[in-house]
């Protein structure tokens, strides 16, 4: 994944303040850069957009929270700015550009005051938490997100599970980012741990890759062949018989479409793109 930021840079607006440019055609790139910019507002709209991207559904009534995952608006001062509660409930708050502090009117204090105010302690309690900064976390602040159990992600992080979504649907299961959010650690060292969800999803792509592949040279070919000739080319990471049959039948879903299946052979359509 390329840094949005080659393709998005500050520039001088000539008047000494730094303008941001923003992709038209692209709306993911623009994550990091807002994310990047003293642009909160905006931010937030983005990162509500990328969370309904990637599955996140709000279908609550109540109107304390109901437009907590609506793109076209903000929390406001004193709002909430992230709520979903499907497919189970998170809740964040968004801060661009701002290094986070550790008082009352730093994002840890905000997230914990209006998430609780909105939500009441038990079922805030029950939420995963996230706060989306590019800022640095003053110690205290840190320290507070931990003992929180809260999850700091990074703009170019949010981007980059942005982007397997749109290039690979059915590779981010959010039950399983789910699990990687609910465990240790928590606060800024929780943004490396998602990451190292995104490198295992890359691995996955990898390994999808080199079996269409296979099936692309092979022309036409059943599971045992398959199966006989990923594990003469990976004999040092040889995968299941069984495996190797279920990622078959996922690459020639509907939803992936990368080969074909009829009866028991598997015909190539189109190459994967790591």
């Amino acid at each position: 994944v390329t840094d949005p930021g080659e393709n998005n840079p500050p520039s001088n607006n000539g008047n000494g303040e730094i303008e941001i440019i923003i992709d038209e055609d692209n709306w993911i790139k623009n994550i990091s850069t807002l994310g990047n910019s003293s642009n909160g507002n905006e931010f937030e709209k983005i990162v509500r957009k990328a969370l309904q991207f990637l599955g996140f559904q709000n279908n609550s009534n109540d109107p304390q929270w109901q437009d907590g995952l609506n793109p076209e608006k903000t929390g406001g001062a004193g709002g909430l700015d992230i709520y979903a509660n499907l497919p189970y409930q998170i809740v964040g708050e968004c801060k661009a550009s701002q290094d986070i502090r550790g008082d009352r009117s730093g994002a840890v204090a905000q997230l914990i005051d209006i998430g609780g105010r909105y939500l009441g302690k038990e079922n805030f309690d029950n939420c995963i938490k996230l706060i989306f900064a590019s800022g640095q976390f003053k110690p205290l602040a840190n320290q507070s997100a931990i003992g929180n159990q809260m999850n700091v992600i990074r703009p170019e992080t949010l981007d980059r599970l942005v982007e397997i979504k749109e290039k690979h649907p059915g590779l981010i299961q959010l039950s399983e980012l789910k699990q990687c959010l609910e465990k240790q650690p928590f606060g800024v060292e929780s943004d490396q741990k998602i990451n190292e969800f995104i490198d295992q999803i890359f691995n996955k792509i990898k390994i999808r890759s080199k079996i269409v592949n296979i099936v692309k040279q092979l022309l036409e070919s059943n599971i045992d062949a398959i199966h006989g000739v990923y594990s003469f080319t990976n004999n040092s990471n040889p995968l299941p018989k069984q495996e190797i049959s279920d990622i078959l039948i996922e690459l020639s879903s509907p939803l992936a479409g990368y080969l074909r299946k009829e009866n028991d052979r598997f015909y190539f359509v189109k190459d994967l793109d790591n």
